[in-house]
């Protein structure tokens, strides 16, 4: 087997930019608007060689890692046979990535996210974001000492 990695941070648009995003989605933004915010497109990933990486390297088909049926229809498009996708297990959310992994369910349809959004058939309940809890905590802090 191979691994074939592209660097193309923050889904392709570099990681200074990445950096900005992040701090959009600690105001309360999700990964997709901090994208469009910055003025790209929710994923300006690039696929173009991979096709011809894979024939340099005689390989006829791929497994690809991914939760991204995206990913799959652009590699497919460009000719390259992935014959089957090897999930990313996440086994379970926290309130630090919690909101980024709701945006890649709801708004970029990644597979295998579904457990960790519905309990006893129920959406679990969003949790606060990163900058949330802080504005929380420093406004109990500030009514305790008054």
């Amino acid at each position: 087997g191979a691994i074939i990695y592209l660097q193309q941070e923050g889904r392709g648009i570099g990681l200074a930019n990445k950096v900005a995003a992040y701090s959009l989605q600690d105001s309360g933004m999700d990964t997709v608007d901090a994208n469009l915010h910055l003025g790209f497109p929710e994923d300006a990933r690039q696929y173009g060689a991979v096709p011809n990486i894979l024939k340099d390297m005689k390989i006829g088909s791929i497994h690809l890692m991914t939760n991204n049926p995206r990913k799959v229809n652009r590699l497919r498009a460009l000719g390259v046979e992935v014959t089957d996708t090897v999930p990313m297990v996440i086994p379970k959310a926290n309130p630090y990535n919690y909101r980024y992994l709701e945006a890649k369910h709801h708004r970029m349809a990644h597979a295998n996210l579904s457990p960790l959004f519905v309990k006893n058939g129920n959406m679990v309940p969003k949790r606060m974001s990163v900058a949330e809890s802080f504005v929380t905590d420093g406004e109990e802090m500030a009514a305790i000492s008054s």
